[in-house]
């Protein structure tokens, strides 16, 4: 796999973490399905921090620096969207 294609799987999750964390205040969940969601929450938690073990072992040898301009992924703020309103997506989706 590639830059590229590691790069566009990475933003496709993280537009649909952002469209949950946009409209977070609507959720009407009752106990066990904050639970259930708590944990599946933290299981793609752990497998983020697996593919990053997995990137930094695999790839210390023949690390590729990310191309300068729109190939980078940027963080954002988990906050960043306001109550009710989307927030700015990448114009690549």
């Amino acid at each position: 796999m590639n830059f590229d294609t590691l790069n566009e799987y990475l933003t496709a999750a993280h537009v649909t973490v952002m469209l949950c964390r946009a409209h977070a205040d609507q959720f009407d969940l009752d106990q066990e399905s904050s639970s259930d969601i708590e944990f599946r929450i933290s299981q793609h938690i752990s497998e983020l921090e697996d593919l990053r073990n997995q990137v930094l072992t695999r790839n210390v040898s023949n690390r590729r620096a990310a191309p300068s301009g729109g190939g980078q992924i940027l963080p954002m703020r988990l906050n960043q969207a306001e109550a009710g309103r989307t927030p700015n997506l990448p114009s690549t989706m």
